[in-house]
C-alpha cells in the first residue's frame, strides 16, 4: 500500500503549496507538467512561489493558473482566487495629454500638411510646363 508524504491540515496551505504539493502527489516534474500544458518551465515555476508578477496581466494569471489546476484536478475556483488576491495594475489616463506634447502632435500635422501642399504645386508646375508651348516643344508633345 502506498503511503502519501501529505497530511491533511487544520488550515488550508497558500496557493502556491498546494500546486506543488499536487504535482509532487502526481508524481510529475516540473518539467513534465510543463512540456503537458506546453508552456515554460518559469511560468509554472511563478505559480508554484506565487510570484505573479511574472505572470503579467490578471487575464494571464487566471489562463495559467486554471490550466495547472485543471491538469492537477484542483478545483478551478483556484484561479478567481488568486486574481481577486493579485492587485490590480494602475490604467493610466489618456484624457490628459502634456501640452508640449500637443503642440508637437499640431505641428507635426502643419509639417506634413505643408508638405503635401508643397507636393501638389509641384506637379501642377509640371503639368502646366508640359502644356505650354517650350514644354511640347522640348519633350516632342503635340
Amino acid at each position: 500500500m502506498i503511503q502519501d508524504n501529505f497530511q491533511d491540515t487544520l488550515f488550508e496551505d497558500p496557493v502556491g503549496l498546494r500546486f506543488r504539493h499536487a504535482r509532487e502527489k502526481a508524481r510529475w516534474s516540473l518539467e513534465s507538467a510543463a512540456q503537458q500544458l506546453k508552456l515554460p518551465v518559469a511560468v509554472l515555476d511563478a505559480i508554484e512561489r506565487e510570484d505573479w508578477s511574472r505572470l503579467g496581466a490578471p487575464i494571464f494569471v487566471r489562463s495559467y493558473v486554471g490550466s495547472y489546476a485543471k491538469l492537477l484536478g484542483l478545483p478551478a475556483s483556484v484561479a478567481d482566487e488568486v486574481v481577486r488576491g493579485k492587485p490590480q495594475p494602475q490604467l493610466a489616463s489618456i484624457g490628459n495629454v502634456p501640452p508640449r506634447r500637443r503642440l508637437d502632435r499640431r505641428l507635426g500635422r502643419a509639417a506634413r500638411v505643408a508638405l503635401v501642399l508643397a507636393a501638389l504645386a509641384a506637379l501642377g508646375v509640371v503639368a502646366w510646363y508640359l502644356r505650354s508651348g517650350e514644354g511640347r516643344a522640348l519633350y516632342g508633345i503635340l
